[in-house]
């Protein structure tokens, strides 16, 4: 709690919120487990039982797991930032774990690498929409400055002043909900599927880094074994693959690089595609609307 004290000022009604919950779990009967994570999932055709167990600060498990019989299981470690439009535009990114892996770079008005290309809200880092909100309001006014309007320097201030504001609740949320990502990676067993498109396991991973010593990016990883080559484009399995590869290689997650970006941004059914290749439809010609030629 004393750690959160630097998000309480401007954001009680959120905090009084999460109070409401938390108190609304704890009158059901509803156990709430801090310092807990689930190491492993049993069922047949589904889940019937979730092994949980007690971690440390580093996330390492410290005593003997206990097995609690579930219907359902629902596991959130984060959000990761949607970067694909930057990446294919080739904006440079930086890898800032807790504000959701690799987020695109950018100057104080939000401009990126590439000349004339702002950027505003998630890709910057997963912060929240008051956040999004204040950083568009000043990409804006650095787009209308880049096309040669006058804008006040007020106007700014004012929108700066915003992110600041959003920033001392969204930096406290992230520093305290930021997954300890080598430990996730490290609960894989090797019968673990990583890649949920391409259906590769943690021991195709763990067999080819070990023989190819000389692999040291998740690019590499992905040519060799396919992780990253399906529809989501490795959305759901590039901060898996990036934390095998640091304990691996035993380097920051980081150093691994990242999964390169293609067409299309998201899946996109075929016959859509080939929609776009046919001719327009003709009018008819005593149609009414049919303009003069």
């Amino acid at each position: 709690m004393l750690h959160a004290l630097g998000a309480v000022l401007g954001h009680l009604r959120m905090l009084a919120e999460t109070g409401t919950i938390l108190a609304r779990l704890t009158r059901k009967g509803i156990r709430v487990s801090p310092r807990t994570i689930a190491t492993a999932a049993h069922g047949t055709d589904r889940v019937s039982r979730v092994e949980l167990a007690r971690v440390n600060r580093q996330w390492k498990v410290t005593g003997t797991p206990r097995q609690v019989p579930a219907s359902h299981l629902v596991l959130g470690y984060g959000f990761s930032a949607s970067t694909e439009l930057a990446r294919q535009i080739g904006c440079d990114l930086v890898y800032d774990s807790p504000r959701g892996g690799w987020v695109v770079a950018h100057d104080e008005r939000l401009q990126t690498s590439v000349p004339h290309v702002f950027v505003a809200g998630e890709p910057t880092g997963v912060a929240g929409s008051d956040q999004s909100r204040a950083e568009g309001a000043l990409a804006a006014l650095g787009v209308a400055v880049s096309l040669g309007y006058a804008v006040p320097r007020a106007a700014f201030t004012e929108a700066e002043r915003h992110i600041r504001k959003a920033t001392q609740f969204s930096t406290v949320v992230q520093r305290m909900f930021e997954p300890v990502r080598e430990a996730l990676g490290d609960l894989a067993t090797r019968e673990t599927t990583i890649c949920r498109c391409e259906l590769v396991t943690r021991d195709t991973l763990d067999d080819f880094l070990e023989s190819s010593p000389f692999v040291s990016s998740v690019n590499a990883v992905k040519l060799s074994c396919r992780t990253g080559m399906g529809p989501c484009q490795g959305r759901y399995c590039e901060n898996s693959v990036g934390a095998i590869l640091a304990t691996a290689r035993k380097q920051p997650i980081g150093l691994g690089g990242r999964f390169s970006a293609h067409l299309p941004i998201k899946p996109v059914p075929v016959g859509d595609l080939q929609a776009l290749d046919a001719p327009p439809e003709q009018s008819e010609p005593n149609d009414p609307g049919t303009p003069p030629h």
